[in-house]
């Protein structure tokens, strides 16, 4: 016999409210359209800005962040050190200090806010001071609250952190980490400052001080997972269920943001596993008319692709790809990437081209 959800008890009903997604579902956003050298329709450099392409030094070497910081200074100035364009160049050339002005000239953009936390993050120093002020800049947005969560459960404050997601997954506001407005920016940066288009597509995936969506919500994931674990132990279905149904909603925000590599489709694949099995196989998954257990059949028929994509990325296909790729090619995979995925991007080359 089949458990409804909605007949477990008003706990219960946050599955339909929070969780509920069917997992084929397509979000919204994500089109099929890649427009070559803008995202979206989006223009990558601005008129006037498009400057003589140089030949750049290789990436991450000294050179490349010299040159690089010499010149940026003139797409700087054009945009008046703005706050946008000042992370911009500090994703672009490592250099510290342009995130330090982007600090103290605009404290609360929501930009600088994130770049702040990252670069604290990564060097083991509290960026509480920093949510909060991205909580404050977009109340709406559960980003903030999945970190603040994520710090309450490593002090030991296991309600806090329960009640801190809870608020997170009711929020009517898209998860949104600026991730994708960082990359048109170091594009835009690059393609003014002398890049050629290739250069310019593929510098933003290179460099790592613009976070994936997982180094945000790992920590708050444990928040929940560690809850599920000790609702199995105690044998509580109802609070399992309740607190899948908040595990869910977290993970439905995530795979609403566009432009996830395969680390993160990964993570959220495990993830979204690990809250499915911890529920009763034969629930009623929200008004979907499928069971749980055939959920987790489509979770596990994604795993395989994602598996399959991770396999042709190792085996340095896409890789060699990139490298004999024509100019437009390159900023037609990036585009996909950053519209639809990393997955879809690397389907595009196994099918043999731009789509």
């Amino acid at each position: 016999m089949k458990h409804k959800t909605l007949g477990i008890g008003a706990a219960v009903a946050v599955v339909v409210w929070y969780g509920w997604r069917e997992l084929d579902q397509p979000v919204a956003s994500a089109g099929r359209a890649v427009a070559k050298g803008g995202i979206a329709g989006k223009g990558v450099v601005r008129a006037g800005l498009s400057g003589k392409v140089e030949r750049w030094p290789e990436f991450g070497t000294p050179e490349f962040g010299q040159v690089a910081r010499e010149r940026v200074e003139a797409w700087l100035a054009s945009r008046g050190r703005d706050a946008a364009g000042l992370v911009g160049a500090w994703d672009m050339t490592g250099d510290e200090a342009l995130l330090m002005e982007a600090a103290d000239r605009f404290p609360g953009d929501p930009r600088v806010c994130v770049a702040m936390i990252s670069n604290l993050r990564s060097s083991g120093e509290d960026a509480s001071e920093w949510v909060d002020r991205l909580a404050a800049a977009e109340p709406q947005n559960p980003g903030a609250l999945y970190l603040r969560a994520a710090a309450q459960h490593k002090a030991g404050a296991i309600e806090e952190a329960m009640a801190t997601l809870k608020g997170a997954v009711a929020l009517s506001g898209k998860l949104d980490l600026h991730q994708r407005d960082r990359v048109v920016t170091v594009r835009e940066a690059a393609l003014a400052s002398g890049a050629g288009v290739r250069e310019a597509a593929l510098l933003p995936l290179r460099t790592s001080r613009i976070k994936t969506d997982v180094a945000y919500l790992s920590g708050a994931y444990r928040v929940v997972a560690d809850g599920i674990k000790a609702a199995v132990a105690a044998g509580d279905t109802e609070e399992v269920v309740a607190l899948a149904g908040i595990s869910l909603g977290m993970l439905n925000q995530m795979a609403a943001v566009p432009g996830h590599g395969l680390f993160d489709q990964l993570f959220e694949n495990g993830w979204r596993r690990s809250t499915l099995t911890a529920m009763p196989g034969e629930t009623e998954y929200g008004d979907s008319g499928t069971t749980v257990s055939q959920q987790l059949e489509l979770v596990e028929a994604h795993l395989s692709e994602l598996k399959a994509a991770a396999v042709a990325r190792e085996s340095q296909r896409v890789a060699e790809w990139l490298e004999q790729a024509s100019d437009a090619e390159v900023a037609s995979y990036v585009d996909t990437f950053l519209i639809q995925g990393e997955l879809e991007a690397i389907k595009m080359i196994s099918e043999g081209g731009e789509q």
